[in-house]
């Protein structure tokens, strides 16, 4: 018994037959989702503890150059701003309180500091088209002679948004 098989393939496009120096070609579109991204990370440059050892620390503030390293990688304009956890320091022993506010920290490449509070402030802006930027900030701490003596605690939130 002989078993005959046929094979008929035929591919023919609706539009026509591609010949020799006759391509067929057909166009498609689509479009690609780009979201923003940002990410922001904060360095603390200065491992020392903050401590006000003599009179010279508290008489005209503090200044601690380069206290935070920040490096902001956005693909869309953005701003840093920081706040602090809570209005005031909390001291370990509970007796006073020390306001936000002695804390100030600007840019280093700038001329002015910036007041630091619960509100967030602006600190930095984007400037350039790069993808990725470094800046150093400058921490400025001025309790005056206000205040006895304690350890004072505060956190601060830095945060990054699309302008």
């Amino acid at each position: 018994m002989k078993k005959l098989v046929f094979a008929l393939f035929s591919i023919v496009p609706l539009s026509g037959i591609a010949r020799p120096g006759n391509p067929l070609s057909q166009s498609v579109s689509g479009g690609v989702s780009i979201p923003v991204l940002q990410n922001l990370e904060v360095i603390n440059m200065n491992t020392d503890e903050l401590a006000f050892k003599n009179a010279a620390d508290y008489n005209g503030a503090k200044t601690i150059p380069s206290y935070y390293k920040v490096v902001v990688k956005s693909n869309t304009p953005w701003e840093v701003s920081v706040a602090t956890g809570t209005s005031t320091f909390i001291v370990n022993d509970g007796i006073a309180e020390m306001p936000a506010g002695i804390i100030s920290i600007k840019n280093s490449t700038e001329s002015n500091y910036v007041s630091l509070g619960k509100e967030p402030v602006t600190v930095l802006q984007s400037t350039n088209n790069n993808i990725t930027n470094t800046y150093n900030l400058d921490l400025k701490l001025n309790p005056s002679w206000d205040y006895p003596g304690g350890v004072y605690n505060i956190s601060l939130t830095f945060s990054i948004s699309e302008l």
